[in-house]
């Protein structure tokens, strides 16, 4: 398992052939989640969001689940053992 830190949307298309079924995609922001949803609907792959980077948590597609992850499990995620790849 690996996760991917998604900074910018632009960079999602790059990133989405190299994750896997069971990968993690950590968003940091809104724009980036709504992209990764989409991206990922029919695959088994994990979509958060960092807690306080959504303006509009209401406005979240509920057709994908979309865990929001606080700064300790982002810690947590990002010195964990799994691969960390970041995309911009």
């Amino acid at each position: 398992m690996a996760v991917h830190l998604i900074n910018q949307s632009s960079r999602l298309a790059t990133a989405a052939h190299l994750v896997v079924d069971g990968d993690t995609v950590i968003a940091t922001n809104d724009g980036a989640a709504l992209s990764a949803m989409e991206v990922f609907a029919d695959r088994p792959v994990t979509i958060a969001l960092l807690e306080g980077a959504s303006i509009t948590p209401k406005a979240m597609p509920t057709t994908k689940s979309l865990k929001i992850i606080s700064e300790a499990d982002w810690v947590r995620y990002t010195t964990g053992d799994e691969t960390v790849v970041s995309w911009g």
